[in-house]
């Protein structure tokens, strides 16, 4: 007698097990894509699906980047008041070229971006508190930093060799005023607190007659266009942008300022907590891949064609006015272990 044998494929088997749950009422556990890559939280920053990936050895991944691969999440802290490297949108989405970098990353992990936005000095608590897993915030290398982070590889989207530098803008009505460091000793100077000019301002006292730290460097270019201030001390390249995107009412002085002992390599750094090697290896491997295939340049020149070099701003109301911090209680962090690129 002769048995008749039915062979069932797997798809068979699947599409039988999907009839009869859908038949019970129920539908079987289907898992979710990976929120990675064009499914990402911050999609609309980056589609690295054409780009080239560093390989990666993940198998014994440990500390912080273990966290990353088992939550399939990678937060990134910033401080979004740095155009090109990173800004706000009309929309209110963060954007920028670290922006761009950290989605990048996220996408070579195979795991989701985060991107959490405080004032700059807070970029460094939220690393030492553990709410971020790295930070990119336009940073510089000091040696302070390095003493207390881990430092990723330097890049630039100008390249290695560009020429950094810190400068001082003006109010155009005020610009023949100060066309001379001399001119600058009886100015009311604004700086970002935390940053490489904070540094150097807080050392060379005899430069200006006052310094008011601000918490972003939106808050010193609407003092400067309010007339709180005379002058805001910031790197070459961003005084630059400002000065071609604000239609004349904001002018570069000429003044050039040594901050050169207060960073010691050229370009960004992003950062991570002390120790965390195995997050670091993977954040410059990434980095390195970016830089030599011309990545990290082209996402240089899209944002700095495209960002907005904040140079209105709406008048304060009842509400607002009067908040902003005391000359005496502004600054008063620590900035030994601070910076950026602004100079």
């Amino acid at each position: 007698m002769k048995k008749n044998i039915t062979f069932v494929t797997k798809a068979g088997i699947a599409a039988l097990a999907l009839s009869l749950a859908a038949c019970r009422g129920k539908m079987p556990f289907i898992p979710e894509a990976k929120k990675t890559g064009t499914n990402s939280t911050y999609a609309y920053l980056l589609d690295t699906t054409d780009l080239k990936k560093p390989e990666l050895d993940l198998e014994n991944a440990g500390g912080a980047l273990k966290k990353v691969l088992d939550k399939g999440v990678l937060t990134v802290v910033t401080s979004p008041d740095l155009p090109p490297y990173e800004w706000v949108d009309e929309e209110g989405k963060v954007r920028g070229t670290e922006m761009m970098l950290a989605k990048y990353i996220a996408d070579c992990l195979e795991v989701d971006l985060e991107v959490s936005q405080t004032a700059f000095t807070g970029t460094f608590a939220a690393l030492d508190a553990g709410e971020a897993d790295c930070a990119f915030a336009g940073y510089g290398w000091t040696k302070d930093r390095e003493a207390t982070y881990e430092l990723t590889s330097g890049f630039s989207g100008e390249g290695n060799d560009a020429v950094m530098y810190c400068t001082v803008v003006a109010a155009a009505e005020k610009a023949d005023q100060y066309t001379a460091i001399e001119n600058l000793s009886d100015a009311r100077a604004a700086v970002q607190e935390g940053t490489l000019q904070d540094m150097f301002c807080g050392e060379q006292k005899n430069v200006f007659g006052e310094v008011i730290r601000t918490g972003t460097l939106d808050e010193a270019i609407q003092g400067l266009e309010s007339g709180d201030y005379d002058v805001v001390v910031l790197d070459g390249t961003t005084a630059e942008n400002y000065g071609k995107k604000s239609d004349g009412k904001i002018v570069l002085t000429g003044i050039r300022l040594d901050i050169s002992s207060y960073e010691d390599k050229a370009g960004t750094v992003g950062l991570c907590t002390k120790g965390e090697t195995s997050l670091l290896e993977v954040l410059n491997a990434c980095i390195k891949t970016a830089a030599e295939n011309g990545y990290y340049s082209s996402w240089y020149e899209q944002e700095k064609n495209r960002a907005v070099w904040k140079t209105e701003f709406p008048e304060p109301t009842e509400e607002t006015e009067g908040t902003e911090g005391s000359e005496e209680g502004e600054g008063s962090q620590e900035t030994e272990n601070s910076g950026d690129t602004e100079g």
